[in-house]
């Protein structure tokens, strides 16, 4: 794979070639490639793509690494009722979805303002997320988090475009992730 020219000419580097910070800050870098950059910064690949991120850009500047905060996933038991109570970090399972899809029928889509109640109300039964669900079919989608850039690129993409097929935002993404940071 060779290095990708920017519209404004600037040469994105290939991963292995990374050797500060700042340079490192300056483009995009897919979770497939951040792993292998920190494989030869040797480096933990597990977790997010923000905190790879920030693994390999501390090393990167010398500095110390973020500490990796436990991971505390929990599957609920079944069978599953409305009566049944959220544990604190649940997983939205298969199971989970399918009691979801039953309970409440083929429009159920899973989507953020379930996901978060599910993971802020531990506590709560699977009755009340069943009602927050409903509660929340007007509700605007939320903000796409900084550390979802792609996502963040095809919501305002599609909005400007909205005749595109899914090749032309391929395209219009490809051209945006090769230019550096400063230059989008």
């Amino acid at each position: 794979m060779t290095p990708a020219a920017s519209a404004g000419g600037q040469v994105r580097p290939l991963p292995t070639e990374v050797r500060d910070e700042a340079e490192f800050r300056r483009w995009y870098w897919t979770v497939a490639e951040l792993r292998g950059m920190a494989r030869g910064l040797q480096v933990s690949t597990s977790g997010t793509k923000s905190l790879l991120t920030e693994r390999i850009a501390a090393r990167l500047a010398g500095r110390e690494m973020p500490v990796d905060s436990p991971s505390r996933r929990t599957r609920m038991a079944t069978p599953l009722t409305g009566n049944s109570v959220i544990p604190a970090g649940v997983v939205l399972d298969r199971h989970l979805r399918e009691w979801f899809q039953h309970t409440i029928g083929p429009g159920f889509r899973s989507d953020h303002h379930l996901r978060s109640f599910l993971q802020e109300n531990p506590g709560a039964t699977l009755g009340d997320a069943v009602a927050h669900w409903h509660a929340t079919r007007d509700a605007a989608p939320p903000a796409i988090g900084a550390q979802f850039e792609y996502n963040r690129f095809v919501r305002r993409w599609r909005h400007e475009h909205p005749t595109a097929t899914h090749v032309d935002v391929v395209r219009a993404w490809q051209q945006y992730r090769a230019r550096p940071a400063d230059d989008r």
